[in-house]
């Protein structure tokens, strides 16, 4: 084989693994931006029951609604810490 045919098939085979990146580096982007949509529409939806008191009158309010509250609250702590530990 000489230098020339080698170099072609170097060449060929570079060619092929940046495409197969490239294709790689888009289908990332592709579900990152799809799971930011998703995380986006969650927390607008967050937003809108927490303005509306977790669809619970305050004259209603019991422990239990405290309680779940409070279970809410240690989810999105958790989720914040794993968010800022990612950076």
């Amino acid at each position: 084989m000489t230098t020339t045919e080698t170099q072609k098939i170097v060449s060929s085979y570079n060619a092929r693994i940046a495409k197969k990146r490239i294709a790689n580096q888009q289908n990332a982007l592709a579900a990152f931006v799809s799971r930011k949509a998703s995380i986006d529409a969650m927390l607008e939806h967050l937003t809108k029951i927490s303005a509306e008191h977790f669809c619970v009158s305050p004259d209603e309010v019991t422990w239990a609604d405290a309680g779940t509250l409070a279970h809410v609250e240690e989810q999105l702590v958790e989720i914040c810490r794993f968010v800022d530990s990612a950076k």
